[in-house]
């Protein structure tokens, strides 16, 4: 696992659930951290069907967010820890930018 997701997601972020099977659920899905810390993966099977589905989702740092902003011409101008509008800090569970352009 990379040091920066280690810095700020730590390992309440890991408490991901493996496995879900709820008999009322529409799908079942396993979810996982890649081994280089990068990616969330989950594999979705809908209940009564064999076919699975596989979804990789890219995790980003701080850092690495605000670099882009800046590269795609946007000004942050606010940034949150979480949903409901706390302050961005290494135990926050995300970074959440308001940007502009200019």
């Amino acid at each position: 696992m990379t040091e920066w997701f280690e810095q700020w997601f730590g390992e309440e972020y890991l408490q991901l659930y493996p496995h879900r099977d709820d008999e009322d659920a529409a799908r079942v899905v396993d979810r996982r951290i890649s081994d280089d810390g990068r990616f969330v993966i989950k594999q979705i099977q809908p209940i009564g069907e064999e076919r699975r589905f596989l979804e990789r989702v890219r995790l980003y740092g701080p850092g690495e967010l605000q670099d882009m902003l800046g590269r795609a011409g946007l000004t942050s101008r606010q940034v949150f820890g979480d949903y409901a509008g706390g302050a961005l800090a290494e135990s926050s569970p995300r970074a959440i930018f308001v940007a502009e352009r200019g």
